[in-house]
């Protein structure tokens, strides 16, 4: 199919969000229509296109069942979402960190992560789930939830600095050297279930 085909077929949040999908076959939100593939050493560009479209008023990204190779963090800016299918869907760095907040325009709520796994490959000196907003930058992330969440093999599974309002909960955080740091300006925040076990992670 022609790029001015595909163009035609992009929904009203793919538009707004500048993305036009590359697999028409599969539902908004879904990697595999932004180019993600199994196969595909980096598939972070379909992961930052899936999560623009659901910033921009669209479906949450979808992570489906497979293993899903990066080669750079994924950027989860503005109001995104992303689910996936359980320990079947396997966001995997390779050597990087693995999903990266930035700032929201505004006060937001109602934001999910959940039902995945993030499992890095040589990544004991990188972070699975990142947010790094000093107080200097007037920014913040308000009202995230995360859950089901299982991350092994990293320094540090969960990084977080200006993060307000948010939860975790049944996330499961082992074989990394740190399961979880809540830097400077992290307000109001709760992490219920789940656990965090030592393992073989190195890092420092």
């Amino acid at each position: 199919m022609c790029s001015s085909d595909l163009a035609a077929q992009a929904s009203a949040a793919e538009q707004a969000a500048g993305v036009t999908p590359t697999a028409a076959s599969y539902p908004e939100g879904d990697i595999r229509r932004y180019g993600a593939s199994p196969a595909a050493t980096d598939n972070a560009p379909a992961f930052d296109a899936a999560l623009q479209v659901s910033a921009h008023g669209g479906v949450a990204a979808f992570v489906p069942p497979g293993t899903w190779k990066i080669a750079r963090p994924v950027s989860a800016a503005l109001s995104c979402s992303m689910y996936g299918s359980g320990q079947l869907s396997v966001i995997a760095p390779q050597g990087c960190d693995g999903l990266v907040f930035g700032a929201q325009p505004e006060y937001a709520g109602a934001r999910f992560f959940r039902d995945m796994a993030i499992i890095g490959a040589n990544c004991s000196g990188h972070r699975a789930v990142v947010a790094e907003l000093s107080a200097a930058s007037g920014r913040r992330l308000t009202g995230l939830q995360f859950s089901n969440l299982h991350i092994p093999k990293f320094g540090t599974a969960i990084w977080m600095r200006g993060l307000w309002n948010s939860s975790f909960r049944d996330c499961f955080l082992y074989q990394n050297y740190c399961g979880s740091h809540f830097h400077g300006k992290t307000v109001l925040n709760t992490l219920t279930g789940g656990f965090v076990q030592i393992g073989d992670g190195g890092g420092s």
